[in-house]
């Protein structure tokens, strides 16, 4: 071939290049990224989170109200009953581990919405099969485990829409706990009186199915999903066209892809263009060999030299004449710009996935190398092997032990004093209107720059142990009131900067596995708290001691995460975070 023939064939080339081009969307700017973000559909996610909060929360918080019921109907035990409580609660949210694999593997709109329907399932079936030890398997186990699933994606899903306003929109979704808490208590009762339980099970079951509605609306950003269809297709049409005519597939793929503010999103993306690449018939003859073919071993180490693409390549990717000769499709992308959301470490962890990319090596959706790498990110062993986690996930393992003594016995005490009935009632109500509260104030507080994140929330926790410790002094209703609705306030951080502290201490690519271990914590904790609290009282026939050693746990909670800042993980990775916020 003459060097003008050549030439022709380049020229023809970088023409065909540049009248496909225009069909291949790029990101031109970063602010291009953060466009959803703060605002637009995110403000119908935190809405969606919290009804699901009023909703999941209500019922969990407002359960105790039908262990009297099942006490006179059944002639169970106080301990009994009381232990369904706590199993819901400790299901819920030691659920957290398999709602981050399903979540990794199927989404966050998925998962709530199956979620949904096997808690809503487990309140109803006790209106058809009325047995005291179904209760436990159906509205304990399964409902928490339904509970569990809808819990941590509701979260989450905040995180993703907002960044600069992360911690007021948590605070605003997760405040609906304290509102269902308010609320479904004495709608609880009102149902009792009209229907009997097994009718407000049933009716309660039905309401919580509404929250398939609110996870429908945890959808994926769709200009995204329709780049990536646009991209694929274009690219498939530019290779399809070009490669019979030996056009050089690196430098084509470079041309179309390489961009300066490209951005990378999802390892599917990737998987997409390059499955488009690889999936053409080509004619060796019209190749240049000795220019556009390289070797197994120099492919592999140009796709590990990649940033966004690591897949490891166990198969050829294409077939050609030369068994030994691969052509290079290097994808070069620049990641200065990529936001590190909550989606990044599954990126890694699906590139990272031994893929065969040739045209009859496809690897089914349920294989056991992505399952397995599902349960490694949950389980990051890594973060059991950071002091600031084990700090942060002891602490929260002290704080739900002391969360849920004045839930749970607060209006006993009440009656205990003397109260009346209806106004020891209303102090768990109390509770709930402090703790809406808490979380819309301190999720406000936190997104200010002046106010240290990690100090309020450790400030809030320790304070609020105090005021439980201290409760004992209250002996009128006022102050009752008082301290119920301090506590309900203060503690509005507990759920409200959890995550966000996390980010914080962490990184917001560690959230979905530090998140889903934490809530494990938490989980085991509930099974130690509330009995905790029974046995100081059945020893000492007062709740003053029950509430002084759960208020101790608090107050233990907070201060112990001061030594957070003695961390050299903390003085690296925390000052980042917090030079980002």
């Amino acid at each position: 071939m003459s060097i003008r023939e050549i030439n022709l064939q380049n020229e023809q080339q970088e023409a065909l290049v540049k009248e496909e081009n225009h069909v291949v969307p790029m990101m031109d700017d970063e602010d291009d990224d953060d466009d959803d973000l703060d605002g637009g559909w995110g403000w119908v996610v935190v809405f969606a989170s919290f009804m699901v909060h009023v909703l999941a929360d209500g019922v969990t918080y407002s359960f105790g109200v039908l262990t009297t019921e099942f006490i006179s109907h059944f002639g169970a035990s106080r301990e009994a009953v009381g232990w369904m409580a706590s199993i819901l609660v400790g299901m819920t949210l030691s659920a957290g581990p398999l709602a981050s694999i399903l979540c990794n593997k199927f989404g966050f709109r998925t998962v709530t919405i199956i979620g949904s329907f096997i808690s809503a399932i487990g309140f109803c079936a006790p209106f058809f099969y009325p047995e005291f030890w179904f209760l436990y398997f159906s509205a304990s186990v399964i409902s928490g485990l339904g509970f569990g699933l809808v819990y941590l994606p509701s979260i989450v899903t905040v995180s993703i829409y907002f960044k600069r306003k992360r911690a007021f929109a948590i605070g605003l979704a997760v405040c609906g706990s304290g509102i269902g808490t308010f609320v479904f208590s004495p709608l609880i009762e009102y149902l009792i009186e009209t229907y009997g339980w097994r009718g407000t099970m049933l009716i309660v079951g039905g309401l919580i199915f509404n929250c398939l509605a609110c996870g429908a609306v945890y959808r994926p950003k769709k200009s995204y999903e329709d780049s990536i269809s646009m991209c694929s297709s274009s690219m498939s049409s530019i290779c399809k066209a070009n490669l019979n005519n030996g056009i050089n597939v690196k430098s084509l793929m470079k041309h179309s892809l390489h961009h300066k503010n490209h951005h990378h999103r999802s390892s599917e993306s990737l998987a997409r263009v390059y499955q488009s690449v690889t999936n053409v018939t080509m004619s060796p003859s019209k190749i240049d060999a000795s220019a556009y073919i390289y070797s197994a071993p120099d492919m592999q180490r140009m796709i590990h030299s990649t940033h966004a693409f690591k897949t490891h390549v166990k198969k050829p990717i294409l077939k050609v004449s030369h068994p030994h000769l691969l052509i290079s499709s290097q994808i070069s992308l620049q990641l200065s710009h990529l936001r590190k959301d909550l989606f990044i470490h599954e990126v890694h962890r699906k590139s990272e996935t031994s893929v065969p990319l040739s045209e009859t090596g496809k690897e089914s959706v349920f294989s056991s190398a992505e399952i397995k790498g599902c349960i490694q990110d949950v389980f990051d062993v890594e973060l059991l092997k950071a002091p600031v986690f084990i700090l942060f996930a002891l602490s929260n393992f002290f704080t739900s032990i002391g969360f849920n003594a004045p839930f749970l016995y607060a209006k006993d005490r009440a009656l205990q004093m003397g109260i009346e009935n209806n106004q020891a009632s209303f102090l768990i109500s109390s509770i709930g209107i402090g703790n809406t509260f808490g979380r819309v104030i301190f999720g406000y507080l936190s997104t200010k720059s002046f106010i240290n994140r990690l100090n309020l929330y450790n400030t809030s926790l320790l304070i609020s142990g105090i005021v439980v410790m201290l409760s004992s002094y209250a002996i009128t209703y006022f102050w009752m009131i008082v301290y119920t609705l301090g506590f309900g306030l203060l503690t509005g951080t507990y759920v409200t900067l959890t995550s966000i502290v996390l980010v914080d201490l962490l990184g917001i690519e560690k959230l979905n596995a530090s998140f889903g271990m934490t809530m494990v914590a938490q989980g085991a904790a509930v099974f130690i708290g509330p009995p905790l609290a029974g046995w100081i009282y059945d020893i000492t026939f007062s709740f003053d001691w029950s509430f002084f050693v759960c208020g101790a746990f608090l107050a233990i909670s907070g201060l112990m995460l001061f030594l957070v800042y003695c961390s050299k993980d903390y003085r690296k990775h925390g000052t980042s975070q917090k030079n980002q916020s």
